[in-house]
């Protein structure tokens, strides 16, 4: 027998308020309160970036620098923590709070 297809919910319906931040940064539809930011450690030394560097987080996620700034940095701690945040514009920033340097990234996983 074939799957049931999908219902659209009822007006009215309760729907997620709020989407997980495990979704954070994934390209899909969003609820009208969806999350616009994270915080995370970077996992392992960061001692600088340049564009398509990967950043693995603890949390599981992959952020990928999209930047053209190359920048080296001494004095990062170990497992910096970051935070996550999206513009008005729908770009992602990760900031390193320890040196305050701002990132443009983008999630692949």
């Amino acid at each position: 027998a074939a799957p049931a297809a999908a219902t659209p919910a009822a007006p009215g319906a309760a729907a997620p308020a709020v989407a997980p931040p495990a979704d954070f940064g994934m390209e899909q539809p969003r609820p009208a309160q969806a999350v616009r930011s994270i915080n995370a450690h970077i996992i392992g030394k960061v001692t600088g970036w340049r564009r398509g560097v990967l950043f693995k987080l603890d949390n599981g996620q992959v952020w990928k620098v999209t930047d053209d700034d190359n920048r080296s940095y001494t004095g990062i701690p170990e497992n910096p923590e970051v935070v996550i945040s999206e513009s008005a514009f729908g770009a992602f920033w990760m900031d390193i709070t320890a040196v305050k340097a701002r990132i443009k990234v983008k999630r692949v996983s």
